[in-house]
């Protein structure tokens, strides 16, 4: 074995490094265990298999797709395990920033075809190795902070599995066709205009995935937000409802609080003149008047109060049974979930409140 072509085969494979950058770039908020965990066995998984993978493809001449493609499937399973988001959510950004780094990996080919023509993609050349984990690792780093930045918000935020996996069939269509042109021999893109067509086509692919990620976030962000202002408008008119209720309640209550010195007045009458029957129709009679408080309290936040009453009376105004349990932490609440049969809403961070 030539230890230098063999040093070479595992350059080329290296390119897996800067692709899982870029796959854990979105996944800020996201890890599993702790980033110096995550980097030690994403560390061990890579020296282990890359090493592995470059004897295998220099030893019986493999292509780099045949050592490759079973190595990613590796290489992700050990990157979904780092993560706790839904597995829709990692295929979608692994098979994205597979199909970038198949365009990268194709540039690299085909500059490689301009400096050694009579060579081939399959069997990596040295100049081949050495472009496709510079163009690879410069991607990346152009990359980086796009996908930390603003593919960390649609990870957060985006928890709709289907769209997600839509994503999935565009990256991965983008990936088929890059690894089908992979050339067999450079020769051919010496044909006719096949070299030309061949570039307009990485050109064209690497714009289609940056520009369809920045429609996509555009797209994700003004849902969220109009979600946001929808659900905002929601508990405003929870609010108002509650208050509109408890105010009805205080005015009621004003009113029997100024009649109660003449309720006092006649029970002093009717008790001095000893008519225990009178006074215990004049206290049944009194009682029907006084208003009934309908409004619950379910904890010490009124916010929380509001909401709930508002809820509980539109379930009872459409002859919906409720059986709900409330169970309010001591520390901030950052989001909970309120059911009712057809009804389902969450409320963002609303306060401090004590059960």
């Amino acid at each position: 074995m030539d230890i230098i072509d063999y040093l070479f085969t595992v350059l080329s494979n290296l390119v897996v490094i800067p692709s899982a950058v870029l796959c854990l770039a979105p996944m800020n908020n996201q890890f599993r265990y702790s980033r110096k965990k995550t980097i030690i066995g994403m560390a061990i998984v890579f020296g282990v298999l890359i090493p592995v993978g470059a004897f295998l493809q220099f030893r019986f001449s493999l292509d780099a797709n045949t050592v490759l493609l079973p190595m990613l499937v590796l290489f992700f399973l050990s990157h979904h395990k780092c993560l706790k988001v839904h597995i829709a959510k990692s295929v979608a950004i692994f098979a994205y920033v597979c199909a970038i780094m198949s365009v990268f990996a194709n540039t690299s080919n085909g500059i490689d075809a301009l400096i050694n023509p009579e060579a081939n993609a399959l069997i990596v050349t040295h100049e081949n190795a050495v472009l496709q984990f510079t163009i690879s690792s410069v991607g990346a780093l152009v990359l980086f902070f796009p996908m930390y930045r603003y593919g960390s918000f649609l990870i957060d935020n985006l928890n709709i599995n289907r769209i997600w996996y839509v994503t999935v069939l565009i990256s991965g269509t983008v990936l088929a066709v890059n690894i089908s042109m992979v050339p067999q021999n450079y020769q051919t893109l010496y044909t006719n205009n096949v070299f030309r067509i061949f570039w307009e086509l990485q050109i064209m692919f690497l714009f289609i995935e940056i520009v369809l990620a920045v429609i996509f976030y555009f797209i994700v962000e003004g849902l969220l937000s109009s979600a946001r202002n929808e659900a905002r408008t929601r508990f405003l008119e929870a609010q108002e409802s509650s208050y509109i209720k408890q105010q009805h309640y205080i005015e009621e209550t004003a009113r029997a609080r100024h009649d109660f010195k003449q309720t006092v007045r006649t029970l002093a009458a009717l008790a001095a003149d000893n008519d225990i029957g009178a006074i215990r129709d004049y206290l049944v009679r009194y009682a029907e008047t006084l208003p009934e408080n309908d409004v619950q309290h379910y904890c010490k936040n009124n916010a929380v109060n509001a909401l709930l009453n508002h809820y509980a009376q539109v379930a009872e105004e459409n002859d919906i049974r409720i059986s709900w349990e409330i169970n309010l932490p001591e520390d901030d609440i950052y989001g909970f979930y309120v059911w009712i049969p057809r009804y389902r809403y969450k409320l963002w961070k609303i306060g401090r409140a004590h059960v």
